[in-house]
């Protein structure tokens, strides 16, 4: 795996790596997954890294080192024997998962009915699954078409001899068929035959019944497009010896939903299981502290068909709020994943949460946090975390425990939520505050702050105040005019004006009464001709 990435850090659990990503080769410099996304690297509750991601998927050039390993999956014997190999298939969502039970693995499918080469395109959806775990395996999934599914018994339908005539039986939820004959020497020659007595030795004029063949007739593909229900029969001219068969096919997409229930600590996940699904498919499961951006830590695995799967939180997790989300990874249908709507509280790790937080932005993005502590609160510091569109919380400032207001600047403010987090002299955090939307404020004026561009400093005694309160103020060495004083809300309404009429060069002051306004975080703003300063004050009641 190679890429460029920034990093976001939960010392807890977690380490999420945002950006772009090429991963899983056979050799040489051509990748299977070219990706943009977050991956998650996570030692709690177990060790190794994940994502859900959308990419480019291509099917690499193998290099030498690997030329000897068998190639998992007719599909790509085909493509190989045809040329057909290295291949761009698609964009599409994949699910990576290092652990040490599945070792390195991807998995994707990729809509390819708009693909160039006929042969690909007729598969209209292929999923693809690269391992390596002590050897590698790359192979495309389909689902087969077991034993039950035609009309006599044989002992291994993927592997076994190729039979004079083979009746494939067609259900509703079949949406495309896969024959692939190959033959120890050349393939035998086939035929279908539709539920209706239709005969096909080659591709139908409306291509819904496709046939391909390798240069060398070592083998001969079919393709059915929403096959007519009922039985299909395969012919095979003189099959001999070692040819074989393997009839595969996608089902038609369902939809896919999770929900899960919890008791302390302990919560169960459940999904309504597809039809006809074979053992190797399978539900990957995350707990996440969010219900955004399916990057949360990776929790284990179950057969797709089991529908439901049981986890404790372990006490290593002291996030206040966790929600799942799982991935469903199912031969020939799409790579799905959904959230559940209803969360795992914990009691957390007790540190106080900040109360009554605004957030206020000009038109620039210079913004305004604001919030307050319940009395008798005990806390060393807080994080104040800037969430984007995909739920992606970056962190943006820190502040002490005595502070309740910090300005930063937010690019695109409009479409981004701010989290606080308040944690204690140990370092632990208290449950993050829901994340909230950026106001931004009614009046068009832009904020400045005291800086070398103003020659007016400015105090406000007592801050926080609950009645009367002093604002002091210089204005620097060109005194020419009277200085005006706003008492501004956070949202921009102004509620007061002080003047004074002739500042002096040195301090000055002037008093405020509070005690009719309600409680909140307000700003000061200080005007003259010098310049502009805005300060918070903060009335308590």
């Amino acid at each position: 795996m190679e890429g460029l990435h920034t990093a976001y850090v939960d010392f807890n659990n977690s380490i999420g790596i945002s950006g772009s990503y090429r991963i899983g080769h056979l050799g040489l410099d051509d990748y299977f997954l070219s990706a943009n996304g977050a991956m998650t690297f996570f030692w709690n509750p177990t060790i190794g890294a994940s994502a859900t991601v959308t990419g480019l998927i291509r099917i690499p050039a193998p290099g030498p080192e690997v030329l000897d390993i068998p190639v998992g999956g007719t599909i790509l014997r085909f493509m190989s024997l045809s040329g057909l190999i290295p291949q761009t298939l698609g964009t599409a969502s994949a699910s990576v998962l290092v652990n040490e039970d599945n070792g390195f693995r991807i998995t994707a499918s990729v809509d390819v009915t708009q693909h160039p080469i006929d042969f690909v395109r007729s598969f209209g959806r292929m999923s693809m699954d690269f391992k390596f775990k002590d050897t590698l395996s790359f192979t495309t999934r389909r689902d087969t078409l077991g034993a039950m599914r035609v009309s006599r018994k044989l002992e291994d339908l993927a592997q076994g001899a190729a039979q004079p005539v083979d009746t494939i039986i067609v259900d509703n939820t079949i949406e495309r068929v896969f024959v692939m004959i190959s033959g120890k020497t050349t393939a035998p020659v086939s035929r279908l035959t539709s539920p209706d007595g239709t005969n096909y030795d080659a591709t139908s004029p409306d291509s819904t019944v496709q046939r391909f063949s390798t240069p060398g007739n070592e083998m001969t593909a079919w393709t059915i497009v929403n096959p007519v229900e009922g039985n299909w029969i395969l012919t095979l001219t003189s099959p001999q010896e070692g040819d074989e068969v393997e009839v595969t096919s996608n089902r038609k997409s369902t939809a896919f939903a999770i929900s899960s229930t919890a008791a302390d600590r302990t919560a169960t996940v459940t999904w309504e299981p597809t039809t006809h699904t074979s053992s190797s498919d399978e539900v990957r499961i995350f707990l996440d502290t969010d219900m955004s951006g399916y990057n949360g830590v990776f929790v284990g695995q179950v057969a797709e068909n089991a529908g439901t799967y049981t986890f404790t939180v372990p006490d290593e997790m002291t996030e206040c709020t966790y929600y799942f989300h799982a991935t469903r990874n199912v031969a020939g249908q799409p790579l799905t994943s959904a959230y559940a709507t209803t969360p795992i509280t914990t009691a957390g790790t007790g540190v106080a949460s900040p109360i009554e937080v605004r957030a206020v932005s000009n038109q620039s993005g210079r913004t305004s946090v604001s919030w307050r502590m319940s009395p008798g609160s005990l806390v060393n510091g807080f994080l104040i975390y800037v969430r984007d569109s995909e739920g992606v919380d970056s962190l943006y400032a820190t502040a002490f425990a005595e502070d309740r207001l910090v300005m930063i600047d937010i690019v695109n403010h409009a479409a981004k939520q701010i989290v606080i987090i308040a944690f204690d002299k140990n370092g632990s955090r208290g449950c993050a505050t829901q994340a909230l939307p950026i106001t931004t404020g009614i009046e068009e004026e832009q904020y400045v702050v005291t800086g070398e561009n103003s020659q007016i400093d400015a105090s406000i005694v007592p801050n926080p105040t609950n009645g009367h309160t002093t604002i002091r103020f210089t204005c620097g060495a060109d005194v020419r005019a009277s200085a005006t004083i706003d008492i501004i809300t956070v949202v921009g309404q102004k509620i007061a004006t002080l003047i004074v009429a002739d500042p002096s060069t040195g301090w000055n002051q002037v008093e405020w009464d509070a005690r009719g306004v309600n409680a909140g975080t307000y700003y000061v703003r200080i005007e003259h001709s010098n310049g502009q300063a805005i300060v918070p004050i903060v009335v308590v009641k």
